[in-house]
């Protein structure tokens, strides 16, 4: 079985660290992964609606990159193919992210 071709996803929650505890707190991949993934898959990533503002951040080849900045209750989606992890950093406090890895519906 194939989570891209057979599943339809798979979901957990990330307690995001606040700025001052920790830099930043991995959705996806690590700061020490030596590949890029190769799925297509892709993340959904939303902020729990009583949550702080944070950034997502990811790495990819080069240096790393900001995808956006999201507020109490935004979504956002980004495809996962050639990253090596997604973070998010800078809430004022602890808060939880969303996250749904999904089979990329663009082929």
């Amino acid at each position: 079985m194939s989570l891209q071709t057979n599943a339809g996803g798979t979901s957990y929650t990330v307690k995001v660290r606040a700025r001052s505890v920790a830099a930043r707190t991995y959705l996806f991949g690590s700061g020490q992964c030596p590949y890029r993934f190769e799925g297509n898959l892709v993340l959904v990533i939303r902020i729990d609606p009583e949550g702080e503002p944070v950034n997502i951040k990811a790495q990819g080849p080069g240096a790393a990159f900001d995808i956006c900045s999201l507020e109490p209750g935004q979504v956002f989606a980004l495809a996962l193919t050639q990253l090596a992890g997604v973070w998010a950093d800078n809430p004022d406090a602890d808060t939880r992210v969303h996250c749904a890895i999904v089979p990329n519906p663009v082929q």
